[in-house]
């Protein structure tokens, strides 16, 4: 899911069952990852293409800034874990959020959802398609 950097002369690594990254490298990526202007950007990419109303457009904004800031919590609380730890705890995170969505959701966008998979699919994006499946 993340990429590898090479390694640069002097630069600490973590190395934890099989991962190795920059230390703090995975951290600030997910930092940029999860910003409010993230959040925006999600939230404008779901109402496109799942047609939301504005009520669900407003409840789902509430739930992507819980998801930001339960990561955030996360990144900030445990700044001594493995990177697979987060990745892992990141995960559940969203598997949980993306249900959340989803049960706001119509049958006909439930469909888009998984139309939306399919070319997620075809994308190599596997993982992220399992956990929008778990309604």
């Amino acid at each position: 899911m993340y990429e590898r950097h090479p390694r640069v002369r002097g630069e600490r690594r973590i190395r934890a069952a099989g991962r190795q990254s920059p230390a703090g490298d995975l951290r600030e990526r997910l930092q940029r990852i999860h910003s409010a202007h993230s959040i925006d950007d999600e939230l404008d990419r779901l109402t496109a293409t799942l047609q939301l109303s504005q009520r669900q457009r407003s409840e789902v904004k509430v739930l992507l800034q819980q998801h930001q800031d339960r990561i955030q919590a996360l990144i900030d609380g445990n700044p001594h874990v493995t990177d697979d730890f987060l990745l892992k705890q990141i995960h559940s995170i969203s598997d949980d959020t993306h249900r959340q969505i989803n049960a706001l959701l119509t049958d006909h966008q439930l469909m888009l959802v998984q139309q939306m998979q399919a070319r997620m699919r075809e994308e190599g994006r596997g993982r992220y398609i399992d956990s929008l499946r778990n309604r």
